[in-house]
């Protein structure tokens, strides 16, 4: 698997919790889990040992092909539009960062 050296932005609170228990597993929700920037983000992170949560609304064709694989890698789906104010309120509680990597699939 190639190594990806990419930097985030971190929320102060996971930035600290990085500088002073570096070996700690955060809790981390990417929503737009599925497509291919969060699918990379995921695994990234897993590979890491982080606790992963793909947030997706599976609009892209295709994307539910991934489900088997993130299960095998233990990575957590939740079906989430983060258009709609209700959909986030069914996400897990505890999320150390968020990663957004939502995208509109299509403008034409």
């Amino acid at each position: 698997m190639p190594r990806y050296d990419v930097q985030f932005r971190l929320d102060t609170r996971a930035a600290l919790a990085r500088c002073i228990f570096p070996t700690r597993c955060l809790k981390i929700l990417i929503t737009g889990g599925f497509e291919f920037v969060g699918t990379q983000l995921a695994f990234h992170f897993q590979h890491r040992g982080h606790q992963v949560i793909a947030a997706d609304n599976l609009v892209c064709r295709g994307s539910e092909l991934n489900l088997p694989r993130f299960k095998r890698h233990g990575i957590e789906f939740v079906n989430v539009d983060v258009r709609h104010p209700e959909d986030l309120a069914t996400l897990p509680k505890g999320i150390d960062l968020i990663r957004d990597a939502s995208a509109q699939p299509s403008v034409v």
